[in-house]
This record gives C-alpha cells, structure tokens and sequence, in this order.
C-alpha cells in the first residue's frame, strides 16, 4: 500500500493490504520485508556462509528504516504466492499469500526482478 495521496499510486509501499472483493474489507495486512535489511542480510551471508542473527537482522532493520517495494505480484493457483520487488535495492522476497509468510529472499535477481509476471 503506498502512504501518498492522490496520483502516488506508484510510490513504494510497506504493507500489502488483501481485501475480500465480495464483501468490500480489508481482511489481511502483509508487512513488507524491509528490502534493504533483506539485501544486507543476504550479501552478508554470500561472503560469510551465515545470514544474520535475528537481533543483528531487526536492529538492521530499525536502523535502516523500510523504503518499501516498487512491485507485487500474486499468483492465481491453488497455493498463491506474493511476489514482492525493489529496484533499490535490487531484492525479491516471495510470500505464503494466504498467510503472509516468508518463504524466500533474493538479493540481486537481476532484470528479473525488474517486470514481474505469471503464467
């Protein structure tokens, strides 16, 4: 959900709000992974063997501040998945669209990351 006013409807966002279309209400709000921890985190890990422990990974996080993601996509099968993508940094993360939760994180998924799309 981007935090602007009218015609900001492309500006980053933080949460990814899920509303039931039949009955016009928001039933689920997914925070964003904060790309920017998710991408230190991940390249720390390719030059160390390690990913961060969860107090280093959440004082990142709240020291860094969330800029959001650029993009979402959901997938439409039987187990949806949430597609999220930042240009800067270039970082994916890919939910449990039915729970909201993290099941994967790429830093650097190159021109991928850039247009998302599903069969």
């Amino acid at each position: 959900m981007h935090q602007g006013g009218p015609d900001t409807h492309k500006e980053p966002g933080t949460e990814v709000w899920v509303y039931d279309l039949a009955s016009k209400r928001r039933v689920q709000k997914i925070p964003v992974v904060n790309p920017l921890a998710s991408f230190v985190d991940l390249e720390y890990a390719t030059q160390r063997g390690a990913r961060l422990g969860r107090f280093t990974r959440w004082a990142l996080e709240k020291a860094l501040g969330n800029p959001g993601v650029d993009r979402i996509l959901v997938t439409q099968d039987d187990h949806p998945v949430l597609v999220e993508s930042s240009t800067l940094p270039p970082a994916l993360t890919v939910h449990d669209a039915l729970t909201g939760t993290v099941l994967h994180e790429v830093s650097e998924p190159g021109l991928a990351a850039s247009m998302l799309f599903a069969p």
